[in-house]
């Protein structure tokens, strides 16, 4: 990727940024969501939103009965073992940079600060005991960038493209996505495409502070089905969409290389241009 431009990414209907200030940018930034922010706000002028940086992890819940058998490191300072969520949250405040720790009402632990800044948790036993991490793994969770409108409105913010109703524009749904960011239009939300892979337990998937339940495989459908069950409580309906896009030349002399598809194809959309 050659970078995302000011004019790629619509806020409001107007360039996101200022100035292509985020040059051959490609994806990996750990300071991203505070530079990010601070370009965004840089011209709030023009599209009247407001950028925030921040990073927040919740622990999964171990239940009531406190476990920890090992030290474990958050953002490289070492926290000791302790007795109780109480002590952990006490010794996290004190010893880790880039965060504060609250215990939460059903013993969670909920870390965040208010500069985009990673939460990195070490390979230890000790921050999986405590709902950190799972199998022991070093965890890494970088930070995000929430929008809000001055005035209130919804927030609109669109890939520039022909698609969405910009003309001859270059941006694309992966440059937004680069960005951490997915397409809105004031209360729908479009997704990329998703992997293969399932929702696990350990994802920690949260919608407006709601878990979102593991899925038994990786589609689309199954992903919707998981947010959709819990709709009451978070407020939010998911839609799964497959497309598929074609292009034909009508000009083509030659017939003997198109496939049965394709013939199929071209045979439907000349009977709906011409009913």
């Amino acid at each position: 990727m050659s970078g995302v431009g000011k004019a790629d990414i619509k806020l409001n209907g107007h360039n996101f940024i200022a100035a292509n200030a985020l040059g051959d940018y490609s994806g990996g930034d750990t300071a991203l969501p505070t530079t990010l922010a601070n370009l965004i706000n840089a011209n709030t002028s023009v599209h009247g939103a407001k950028a925030t940086a921040y990073n927040s992890v919740t622990s999964a819940p171990v239940g009531d009965d406190f476990v920890m058998t090992a030290s474990f490191t958050i953002n490289s300072a070492t926290i000791e073992v302790v007795s109780s969520y109480q002590e952990l949250v006490n010794e996290i405040n004190q010893e880790a940079t880039g965060v504060v720790a609250v215990l939460n009402s059903d013993n969670t632990i909920t870390l965040s600060n208010d500069d985009g800044g990673q939460i990195a948790f070490s390979a230890s036993q000790g921050a999986t005991d405590v709902g950190f991490t799972a199998n022991a793994a070093a965890t890494t969770f970088n930070g995000f960038v929430a929008l809000e409108n001055v005035d209130g409105s919804d927030v609109e913010l669109t890939a520039a493209n022909d698609i969405n109703g910009f003309a001859s524009g270059s941006g694309t749904l992966a440059d937004v996505n680069l960005l951490g960011f997915n397409q809105v239009n004031g209360t729908t939300i479009t997704g990329a495409a998703v992997s293969n892979a399932d929702i696990e337990a350990t994802d920690l998937v949260k919608i407006n502070g709601v878990l979102i339940d593991a899925t038994s495989d990786g589609s689309a459908a199954s992903k919707a089905a998981a947010i959709n069950a819990k709709t009451d409580e978070h407020g939010v309906t998911a839609t799964a969409t497959t497309q598929l896009r074609l292009e034909i030349d009508f000009h083509i002399d030659d017939m003997t290389n198109v496939d049965e598809l394709g013939l199929t194809v071209l045979t439907l959309i000349c009977q709906l241009m011409f009913q």
